[in-house]
């Protein structure tokens, strides 16, 4: 497979050496890294996450979420 030369501060270099396994190429560090992030993405993956979830634990959780958005508007406004 053709390859391409890459240039990275020193200290990327260290952060990619903290996440290569044992006989994985930088390449391989980066394809994994990305894939991982563009899976965590799909926003198919949230369908059906809260089927089991009781009334009272969807009514908590919307209640959550208004609460935050209210500090965030009155943070940020």
């Amino acid at each position: 497979m053709p390859s391409k030369n890459i240039s990275i501060k020193k200290e990327i270099y260290h952060k990619l050496e903290l996440f290569k396994n044992e006989n994985e190429s930088f390449s391989g560090v980066i394809d994994r890294l990305i894939c991982k992030s563009l899976e965590d993405r799909d926003i198919n993956k949230c369908f059906g996450l809260w089927k089991d979830l009781t009334n009272n634990e969807i009514i908590e959780i919307k209640s959550h979420n208004q609460n935050m958005r209210k500090k965030f508007a009155e943070r940020f406004s």
